[in-house]
């Protein structure tokens, strides 16, 4: 008979760490969806920036700056 109490609390507990491993995985899928949700919220905006400062030739971009230079010595 012990045997077999042993082997229920075994069976037992291994259910349980599945149940908590499954419980743990759809936590970790929640955050990964999270994370991704906010990467792709940041990469937007750093694009909404980012682009104006690009969309200006390289060569207008170095006089601008020049000038700014210049009125700040």
């Amino acid at each position: 008979m012990a045997s077999g109490f042993v082997g229920d609390l075994a069976e037992r507990s291994a259910a349980q760490v599945g149940r908590k491993a499954d419980s743990a995985l759809q936590k970790l899928i929640a955050l990964q969806k999270l994370i991704k949700k906010r990467r792709r919220k940041l990469c937007k905006r750093a694009l909404a920036v980012g682009l104006p400062i690009y969309a200006e030739k390289p060569g207008h971009f170095q006089t601008r700056l020049l000038q700014y230079f210049q009125q700040w010595s």
